[in-house]
């Protein structure tokens, strides 16, 4: 809501933002199932593929615009998050770079956005003060990540002051990686 608002406002052009997230399936290789991979991949990568799409169509008849799909740091390294998890995000970052390639000849623009560890109920899931103290080892920037670091990223890469970037995997993540 006040993230679009905000959007909105002084952009001449389209906006569309794919954020396409469940926590997939989690655990080691050995014990996951193929039908656990396809569905994280039906909803983290082939949503953002159909997001993608649809908005080129209007977007390439109207003048361009910004196309921002989430990805994660996930998708950037290895080791970080769950292993499928991760491989629907690094889809996310190489589909982001190929459709922007692809989709510049129309001015739309393309880009990703990857958090890092954002606090919030499914980060946490409860466990705030556990939480915390794992956020403390592993991110050297002394705040909590919130979604409002990833909204402003993300208006950023929406706005005119991006008209020049495209095809990039814009890092969220208070120096974790």
């Amino acid at each position: 809501g006040w993230m679009q608002e905000r959007v909105a406002r002084g952009n001449r052009r389209e906006i569309r933002c794919n954020n396409a997230g469940r926590p997939g399936a989690l655990g080691p290789i050995m014990g996951r199932e193929a039908e656990q991979w396809d569905a994280s991949f039906a909803v983290m990568a082939r949503g953002v593929f159909l997001g993608v799409k649809h908005a080129a169509r209007i977007m390439s008849k109207s003048g361009g615009g910004s196309i921002i799909n989430t990805s994660s740091i996930g998708g950037l390294a290895g080791g970080v998050i769950p292993t499928v998890y991760s491989a629907t995000k690094a889809a996310v970052i190489s589909f982001t770079k190929n459709a922007a390639n692809e989709l510049a000849q129309y001015r739309i623009r393309v880009n990703a956005v990857c958090p890092g560890i954002i606090f919030t109920q499914l980060m946490h899931m409860g466990r705030e003060e556990e939480a915390v103290a794992t956020v403390q080892q592993v991110q050297p920037w002394p705040d909590r990540g919130t979604p409002d670091h990833v909204a402003s990223a993300v208006l950023y890469l929406a706005s005119d002051d991006s008209e020049f970037v495209t095809g990039e995997a814009h890092v969220v993540d208070g120096g974790y990686l």
